[in-house]
């Protein structure tokens, strides 16, 4: 999640555009659904089986 922000400057003639990004911790049952495919992408595959019991205990 990010929040974007447009402020403008008139008497500059300019606008400045701003991102910050919002981290949040992941969550077993967000990767859960996830397809051979995305896991490849984002670079989990191997770690997918020990990631998702890391994250089931911390959630308890």
């Amino acid at each position: 999640m990010e929040r974007q922000t447009l402020t403008g400057f008139p008497a500059a003639h300019g606008a400045l555009f701003t991102i910050r990004p919002q981290l949040y911790p992941p969550r077993a049952a967000a990767l859960r659904p996830m397809t051979p495919g995305q896991q490849i992408y984002k670079g989990l595959q191997g770690a997918m089986p020990a990631l998702l019991i890391w994250l089931d205990r911390r959630a308890l």
